[in-house]
């Protein structure tokens, strides 16, 4: 069995946060796309938001968005998401920002769970999407 999968794409401000990446941000396999989970880290590598998760999860969305056009695709073509919230109490928030951003709705799995890798991190999204 042939290995057809193509990396690509930057890593986000991973890096300049202090992040050691080692695996590539995007992954190309046919014509599906696969992200490297995306969280509210900005170009310059902070956390953009601390304490807000609306705005962390509008930054989460728009890396998501980012690295999805540098393989020609954009946010209506994620098929599959995963959101991990760090507070349940937000999920109320993450479900109307969530609608707002994709009016389609892909296939969704929320889990909550107790720390993501930066201590501000308050929310963190995975995407399958489809390539053009």
């Amino acid at each position: 069995m042939s290995d057809d999968r193509e990396p690509a794409g930057p890593a986000a401000g991973a890096e300049a946060a202090g992040l050691i990446v080692r695996a590539p941000q995007v992954v190309r396999v046919g014509n599906l796309v696969f992200l490297s989970g995306q969280v509210a880290v900005g170009a310059g590598g902070t956390v953009v938001g601390a304490g807000d998760f609306g705005a962390q999860a509008r930054q989460a969305f728009g890396n998501v968005a980012a690295l999805l056009g540098t393989v020609g695709a954009a946010l209506p073509d994620i098929v599959k998401l995963t959101c991990y919230l760090v507070r349940e109490s937000d999920a109320p928030q993450w479900l109307q920002i969530r609608q707002e951003l994709l009016p389609t709705l892909p296939a969704t799995t929320t889990v909550v769970v107790s720390k993501l890798l930066l201590p501000d991190l308050l929310v963190e999204l995975d995407v399958v999407a489809t390539g053009r």
